[in-house]
């Protein structure tokens, strides 16, 4: 029986989770070898390999999208996706319409989960 090697490269955190999941999924079903490497983004960033068995590749996918799910985003992070100036994203927190925010110190973050939920609020409005 082949040992396989399956290598990803992928910016998104969450859409590698999918992904190493499925590779994960499919290897341990068909009783495949393999060695799996999968190389994302995290969300504080930096960029982050994984490699293992598709055993290992799988924990670590359900870690990566958890640590997805917990994500702060920084203003200019936030501004970027909703592809608005840092100044309306300011303005739209002083006022009390923007995304979720918490302000620790004198740093302003963004759940992640927050801004994706208040974009979903904008499109159903």
């Amino acid at each position: 029986m082949n040992n396989y090697t399956i290598t990803c490269t992928v910016q998104d955190p969450t859409v590698a989770a999918l992904i190493a999941t499925a590779i994960s999924h499919e290897t341990l079903k068909c009783d495949a070898p393999a060695t799996i490497t999968l190389t994302t983004i995290t969300p504080q960033g930096r960029p982050a390999t994984l490699t293992g068995d598709a055993t290992q590749i799988g924990q670590a996918a359900e870690t990566l999208a958890h640590m997805q799910e917990q994500a702060l985003l920084t203003a200019p992070q936030v501004a970027r996706m909703l592809q608005i100036s840092e100044r309306k994203l300011q303005d739209l927190r002083y006022e009390k319409k923007g995304p979720e925010h918490l302000t620790i110190g004198t740093l302003v973050r963004y759940p992640k989960t927050g801004v994706e939920k208040w974009i979903n609020q904008q499109a159903n409005n």
